[in-house]
């Protein structure tokens, strides 16, 4: 989300407390822990082979999603 709101020169937000996110997401029947928790994630066996991405971060994938749906 600080990426999103960076790309869409968006100030901070403040940040939602546990309890509402655990409420959310048993109304949505969803888990709990992604939003609570942090992935990294690192795709070793595609770089290991030389495959490069064409969007290799995050901040650069966003801005040419919202400048194609634009």
């Amino acid at each position: 989300m600080n990426a999103l709101r960076h790309v869409l020169h968006r100030p901070a937000a403040p940040p939602t407390p546990t309890l509402l996110l655990r409420l959310g997401a048993l109304v949505l029947g969803s888990d709990p822990a992604l939003a609570l928790t942090g992935r990294r994630c690192v795709p070793g066996a595609l770089t290991s082979t030389g495959f490069e991405f064409a969007f290799p971060d995050l901040d650069s994938a966003l801005r040419d999603l919202l400048a194609s749906g634009s």
